[in-house]
């Protein structure tokens, strides 16, 4: 027997809403068009600077007929165009956070645009995490408690109609979760108590290994170092301490993988389910490339780490950014 989440919504009178939603809620992130369900992958530079915008509607004229079919749809549902709220929320799994990026009445929308900036300066947290991706969330949500009625939402908070975005970077496929280094951790690995991380693989799992993964890497970070990063995730320092931890993880995944034979015989699809090869993939792909194009830049980084793992490293680490983060370190 299997079993599977499902979302139940025992709900009647709300498709006129979602349909609007699906229709005509995009996102716009820099140049580039996202539909709902979609997921735009961006540089590592492309995610942390593109501007990203809610785009309600084609042209104005549609943005006003979009406006009084919520309006309409408001009203007969019984809420008032007052009672509804477009809501959207960013979430980072990397940094544990979701923020309300726009919280606006039906009733306010008309004297607003139809493009509608989702960060300010300051940037939200949850577009700053380009090593775990984020995603966009919009609602239509109740705003109010209103009377009770069979099958209708009636709590305040109970979204009415709901579609989502995603960004990722180059490196998105790759992420790795700290694990607090603790006296026991210490001990095993006979490190001194001033030691601030330790990256290994667990036993002898290689990232040749098919359908290895993340979990087989092991990250180990001060327990003190870890709470103080959760506090000021956005903080430059942090965000340079986040990104030295990644890199250390890459190399770990390097120096296990230059010691495994397959790496000199193996193609990039056999490669295709295996840990090195996903970060492979991830270096390989850029922005309005070809498949033929990718394919090449793929095999041309497995040969780089066949053959010169210093620079296939060093590509890594201009790849995620690390000298514009040291930068704004060092000038602070």
């Amino acid at each position: 027997m299997s079993t599977f989440m499902r979302t139940v919504r025992p709900f009647v009178g709300l498709d006129a809403l979602q349909r609007l939603l699906d229709a005509d809620a995009k996102l716009v992130v820099g140049p580039d068009l996202v539909e709902p369900d979609a997921v735009i992958t961006l540089t590592h530079e492309g995610f942390l600077l593109r501007d990203v915008v809610l785009q309600l509607g084609s042209s104005d004229e549609r943005f006003d007929e979009i406006v009084t079919a919520l309006e309409s749809a408001c009203a007969e549902l019984g809420y008032g165009t007052d009672g509804v709220e477009l809501v959207v929320v960013a979430s980072s799994p990397y940094l544990k956070i979701a923020e309300v990026l726009v919280r606006r009445r039906v009733d306010e929308l008309r004297d607003g645009e139809r493009r509608i900036p989702l960060h300010g300066p300051p940037r939200p947290r949850a577009l700053q995490s380009p090593r775990s991706g984020c995603s966009i969330d919009v609602y239509l949500v109740l705003g109010r408690h209103v009377e009770p009625r069979p099958l209708r939402p009636y709590r305040k908070g109970t979204w009415l109609a709901h579609v989502s975005f995603a960004l990722s970077s180059e490196l998105a496929p790759i992420g790795f979760t700290p694990r607090p280094l603790t006296p026991e951790i210490r001990t095993k690995y006979v490190l001194p108590d001033e030691t601030v991380r330790y990256v290994t693989l667990e036993g002898d799992e290689s990232p040749l290994d098919p359908d290895s993964s993340e979990t087989t890497l092991l990250m180990y970070v001060d327990a003190d170092v870890l709470a103080k990063m959760a506090v000021g995730s956005s903080k430059p320092g942090s965000q340079l301490f986040q990104l030295e931890l990644f890199l250390d993880a890459i190399r770990t995944i390097v120096e296990r993988s230059l010691a495994d034979e397959r790496l000199y015989v193996s193609t990039i699809d056999e490669l295709g389910n295996t840990l090195i090869g996903r970060l492979i993939e991830g270096m390989g792909r850029r922005p309005g490339q070809s498949l033929e194009q990718r394919r090449v830049d793929m095999e041309n980084l497995l040969e780089l780490l066949r053959t010169r793992p210093l620079s296939f490293l060093g590509r890594v680490e201009a790849t995620v950014g690390y000298r514009k983060m040291l930068d704004e370190v060092l000038d602070q």
